[in-house]
């Protein structure tokens, strides 16, 4: 329907300017022909009254030869009067003579003076106008007759219309060649629009997988190319959804199983010792926790990913935050012979902006990786440095003179992470092991809410190449506190 609607509106507009022009034209022929009539006869008249105002006015005979030897222009005569107004050529070489005595006393008074007059003689019929105009002749500085010359208006009129009849001739053949052209580009401008149209009802329909394929650079290949990139992201968000929803069923159903069984095991009287009625009783209590767990992890990420947790960053110790850390393992490193080396003091002033909560749920995150991943009587080296902005912050952020980051690592003896799996590390409930239980390898989710913390605090988070002796390295940037004085 609305290619119709353009065609329609294209054909109206064609039509409207020929029709337009055709108008303007037609007036501006009319009065550029009225307009170069009047030059030429004036040019023409004059013309033969100086050659008069140099030799004089000839007589009888001369007179007539030379108007015979004189061409005017076509539908027009000419001839020579006396000071009294009457003729001195031959009347019957001016058979329009006879409009000489409608010359009004205006005229002849301004032909006097030396003026050059024109105007039109009105007759009874179209046939009897005149154009007409007269050039006074002087010797001596008396006024000795004139030169007056005569154009059929009729004939003129007649050789306009003809002219006019060939110009609209002319648009409307433009007019039908227009409209030609003007619907074929109509329809191969709205070629891509028909694709875009299509595309967009297969989004409407929930498919996005078709692509528009103009590879133009105008504003139709822009309006293509960002429903394009539309399209993906949201195949991509779609897809990324129904993984999580799916991921998250499973998580949600093991721990589910286990509660059931071990509730409906205890209200069923399979078990009826105390011992064994307490410890199903705490499976329940420890798979609750776990949910609980896993329900506040998915509500936090959510938080992180869509900008509405309520981010507030201001000084943190992170020396304190590491130690901490390695105090809460503790009875793990203690179980594995696992010894931390780091290059800071647990007493050093290793300040950051960022949130004490969050940013300890992030180092935890990682370093439970680590005791997790370490064999026994493995060595998990903790290092921090400094480092400039443009070192580890986006390409789009501009580097200030000195050092405005800390760079923090984390490495472990663990089995190395292949490179290609480096990034999917960090996606929701990704494990490299699939087969790997939930205990051993948590939810999934700890990596993600990591990357997503550090990054609400201005940072990076990635896998690095390890160095030598060492499985695994993980580094995270975080922005260096100001002090009062900066």
């Amino acid at each position: 329907m609305f290619k119709y609607k353009v065609a329609l509106i294209t054909l109206a507009t064609s039509l409207f300017c020929v029709i337009l022009s055709g108008g303007i034209m037609a007036v501006s022929v009319a009065s550029f022909f009225l307009e170069l009539l009047r030059e030429d006869i004036v040019y023409q008249t004059s013309k033969i009254a100086s050659v008069f105002n140099e030799t004089g006015i000839p007589e009888g005979a001369a007179a007539d030869e030379f108007l015979k030897k004189t061409p005017v222009f076509i539908n027009a005569s000419a001839g020579i009067y006396g000071s009294d107004f009457n003729f001195i050529s031959d009347s019957a070489l001016t058979p329009d003579a006879k409009y000489m005595p409608r010359l009004s006393e205006y005229d002849r008074k301004s032909l006097m003076e030396g003026k050059t007059i024109t105007g039109v003689f009105a007759g009874q019929t179209p046939a009897d106008r005149r154009f007409f105009c007269s050039a006074p002749i002087f010797s001596g500085g008396v006024f000795k007759g004139g030169v007056i010359s005569f154009v059929n208006f009729h004939t003129s009129e007649q050789r306009r219309k003809k002219l006019q009849k060939k110009i609209f001739v002319s648009l409307v053949i433009s007019l039908f060649a227009s409209a030609f052209i003007g619907l074929f580009l109509a329809k191969w401008l709205l070629k891509p629009l028909g694709r875009i149209y299509n595309a967009a009802a297969s989004y409407s329909a929930g498919d996005f997988s078709p692509r528009i394929g103009i590879k133009s650079s105008d504003d139709i290949g822009r309006i293509a190319a960002t429903l394009n990139e539309m399209a993906g992201k949201i195949e991509g968000l779609l897809k990324s959804q129904r993984d999580f929803l799916a991921d998250a069923s499973h998580e949600f159903k093991t721990p589910l199983t286990s509660i059931r069984g071990a509730g409906e095991a205890i209200a069923d009287g399979v078990v009826s010792g105390e011992e064994e009625i307490k410890r199903y009783a705490a499976r329940i209590v420890e798979e609750t926790n776990y949910l609980s767990e896993l329900v506040s992890d998915i509500l936090e990420l959510s938080k992180l990913e869509s900008g509405a947790a309520v981010i507030e960053t201001y000084p943190v110790d992170m020396a304190a935050v590491f130690y901490k850390t390695f105090a809460r393992y503790d009875e793990q490193i203690k179980k594995k012979n696992i010894k931390i080396e780091t290059n800071f003091a647990a007493a050093e002033s290793i300040e950051v902006m960022a949130e004490d909560k969050r940013i300890t749920k992030a180092v935890k995150n990682l370093f439970e990786n680590a005791v997790l991943h370490s064999p026994e009587n493995a060595v998990i080296s903790v290092k921090v440095m400094e480092t400039p902005l443009e070192n580890t912050a986006p390409p789009s952020e501009k580097a200030p003179p000195g050092k405005e980051l800390y760079l923090f690592e984390i490495s472990n003896m663990g089995e190395g992470i292949p490179e290609d799996e480096r990034e999917k590390v960090f996606r929701r409930f990704y494990r490299l092991d699939r087969h790997m239980s939930r205990t051993a390898g948590g939810s999934g989710l700890g990596l993600a809410i990591c990357r997503q913390t550090v990054q609400a605090f201005g940072g990076v988070v990635e896998f690095c190449d390890p160095e030598p002796g060492f499985g695994v390295r993980v580094c995270f940037t975080l922005k260096k506190a100001r002090s009062p004085q900066q």
